[in-house]
């Protein structure tokens, strides 16, 4: 490919650094009139304020963090501070680190060191929007009075005990309406999923009967929603083999139980209404088993979700099978492919030992080392992708002077080829002839 060498790492570092330095004065200005907009809502300099952290990589690892500020108004970002616990330069700094030779170059590092933080990557926000509401006065002669953060205390404690903005200015807190849901809690697909296997499964089992239905679909709602200050397990199976772990742990006198995260409240509170039309006599009635002719008991369910195993079973070795079919057929084909390489490459290694023979293999002794030559030559040989040149090499190469005549005739053999050029045998045997240099024992020589 006809590219231009790359720049020298000292001009991509002069351009880097330049790049660098014209963005941050772009980003300063323009959170400076972001600050000057923000502030033309609140005449006494008093703003309120978005704020969170990010970091470069997920996890409590991360050697990069950044903390922005955005105005609550206009939402645009008032201020933004990088926090690094790695520096490059400082790493690739291979010698002993004390001493004279240390320190002055660690004088001369100082200006352009990367890093600018030492703690743990999860203090990185708290330290961070201590360092930008520390310097807001300074930077947009504002306060930041009110903090709209997460569910995380930790920044908004160390903000409150470090007082940037003294006694007289104390921050408050503005609880993110987002996060806040978070806790709340979500109706999740999955949880969605179960519930609904769950209704089917209480309607399945209790099919003669509208009020155990009832029962069933309601011990559902209030298992899913159980918590230890909480327990509201009033319709679950009592019986030894019940499914209810919680009645079993009372029918074996086990006080210590303890409930795994259920529902939230707030979704408990939505879905109790669905719940209630679902489980409306009206509509259960329509899923009596006996209303049909047919006499549906739990023996008939057991029977009946165990050919619903097998369908699911039968229906994922069918996937499987599909699958390694798939495979097996991949695999056939790829060997077919070099089935057919290795006998274009024979086929080839056969017209240039052909060639070659032509040419005056009759004086020449040990015709399988040529051949050998000959494959050494096709693993060797440099790939060219430009068909340009490749045109070029054909019609324009001759045999060098220290090069065996079996080298000279395959190269030109497989560039006629690749190019598909069509040549008749007669073409190319006179192509090939006229640029081979004079052999001394063709020629009558010694």
């Amino acid at each position: 490919m006809s590219l231009p060498n790359p720049v020298e790492q000292k001009s991509y570092d002069v351009i880097n650094n330049k790049l660098s330095r014209v963005m941050k004065e772009v980003a300063e200005e323009s959170m400076k009139r972001a600050a000057v907009e923000e502030n033309s809502s609140s005449p006494d300099n008093l703003l309120t304020v978005s704020g969170d952290g990010t970091w470069k990589t997920r996890g409590h690892s991360s050697l990069i963090g950044v903390c922005t500020v955005i105005g609550a108004e206009t939402g645009k970002v008032l201020d933004r501070e990088v926090l690094s616990s790695f520096c490059k330069g400082c790493d690739s700094y291979k010698g002993v680190k004390f001493g004279i030779k240390y320190n002055k170059w660690q004088r001369a590092h100082k200006l352009s060191c990367r890093k600018n933080y030492s703690g743990s990557a999860g203090k990185m926000e708290v330290d961070g929007m201590l360092r930008i509401f520390n310097r807001s006065e300074k930077l947009h002669n504002l306060k930041y009075s009110n903090y709209i953060g997460d569910g995380d205390t930790k920044t908004f404690n160390a903000l409150s005990e470090n007082k940037p903005y003294g006694d007289d200015h104390l921050i408050q807190k503005i609880e993110c309406v987002g996060h806040v849901q978070k806790r709340m809690g979500r109706l999740t697909d999955s949880l969605i999923d179960k519930l609904a296997h769950y209704y089917g499964n209480a309607i399945r089992c209790n099919s003669t009967s509208v009020k155990e239905m009832r029962k069933a679909i309601w011990a559902v709602w209030g298992h899913s929603c159980s918590t230890d200050d909480e327990p509201m397990h009033w319709f679950c199976p009592t019986n030894p083999n019940t499914w209810c772990k919680y009645n079993a742990a009372i029918n074996n006198n086990l006080q210590n139980y303890k409930h795994k995260p259920s529902v939230a409240k707030a979704v408990r509170d939505v879905i109790k209404s669905v719940f209630a039309d679902l489980s409306h006599p009206a509509l259960l009635k329509k899923c009596l088993g006996e209303k049909f002719g047919l006499k549906i008991n739990r023996n008939v369910c057991v029977s009946l979700a165990e050919r619903d195993n097998r369908r699911i079973f039968t229906s994922r070795q069918r996937c499987l099978q599909s699958s390694f079919e798939a495979r097996r057929a991949k695999k056939i084909k790829k060997s077919k492919e070099i089935e057919l390489f290795q006998e274009q490459e024979g086929h080839l290694m056969g017209r240039a030992l052909d060639w070659y023979q032509i040419f005056g293999s009759t004086l020449v002794q040990n015709t399988a080392t040529d051949f050998a030559q000959l494959k050494a030559a096709l693993s060797k040989a440099p790939a060219i992708q430009n068909k340009k040149e490749l045109e070029t090499r054909f019609y324009a190469s001759q045999q060098r002077e220290n090069q065996e005549p079996t080298d000279f005739v395959y190269d030109l053999l497989k560039l006629h080829k690749k190019l598909e050029l069509g040549m008749s045998e007669k073409a190319l045997v006179d192509h090939i002839f006229v640029r081979l240099e004079p052999c001394p024992r063709l020629c009558g020589g010694a």
